[in-house]
């Protein structure tokens, strides 16, 4: 029976999309490396703690100020993950088989707070979002790495709110900006008919000339 209690305690196997963390009794403890999906043997003095390698996502709100000194909220999604070969890493900071809610609003807010205060909140809401954004995941991607081994795969601003004062100036500035645009076209457009009056009047004259 003892015998047939060890066997056992030798064979470990890990599911798909998972990565086994290795706790080693005689080797110091929770090990980098780390077993892939499949059947394994080990020593009976590993334990092993599956973590999942699929994306996982998490939606946040939270703010970030401009250089202005105004606050815009953010609603953002993420999509992360936890690379086999990082997962013995990952473990060893967070004890975990994800990250605290708590660690990662954290480092949420204050690398959108570096992004968003190169800004001021007209550009932010405008015409530099898209700019914003890709410094923004950058710097997320760096800074979740660095402290976790988190992959960063993608990151999106759901909704931006710069509340009410800036919304309505952002709104009469867009249909003060769509009157411009219809004043430019019928402003074309009369002198495209101009043009057209005065090519057909000449026209006509040629003609009048040709038939005497």
């Amino acid at each position: 029976l003892g015998m047939l209690l060890i066997l056992t305690g030798i064979f470990t196997r890990v599911g798909a999309n998972q990565v086994g963390i290795v706790y080693d009794e005689l080797n110091g403890g929770i090990q980098d490396e780390t077993y892939g999906e499949g059947l394994h043997v080990k020593s009976i003095f590993e334990t092993i703690t599956e973590i999942s390698t699929a994306n996982r996502s998490a939606s946040i709100v939270t703010t970030g100020q401009t250089n202005d000194g105004q606050y815009a909220t953010f609603e953002l999604s993420i999509i992360y993950k936890i690379k086999t070969q990082d997962a013995g890493k990952f473990y060893k900071i967070t004890n975990d088989s994800d990250i605290p809610t708590s660690a990662l609003n954290t480092i949420i807010k204050s690398t959108l707070q570096s992004s968003t205060i190169r800004y001021d909140i007209f550009e932010l809401l405008s015409t530099e979002l898209e700019n914003a954004r890709i410094e923004f995941k950058n710097a997320l991607a760096e800074s979740l790495y660095e402290n976790y081994y988190i992959t960063l795969v993608d990151v999106a601003f759901d909704e931006i709110d710069g509340g009410e004062e800036v919304e309505a100036i952002l709104e009469a500035s867009a249909k003060a900006q769509q009157e411009i645009d219809i004043a430019k076209i019928t402003a074309e457009a009369n002198l495209i008919t101009k043009e057209n009056e005065a090519e057909i009047k000449k026209l006509l004259a040629d003609a009048e000339a040709y038939a005497i």
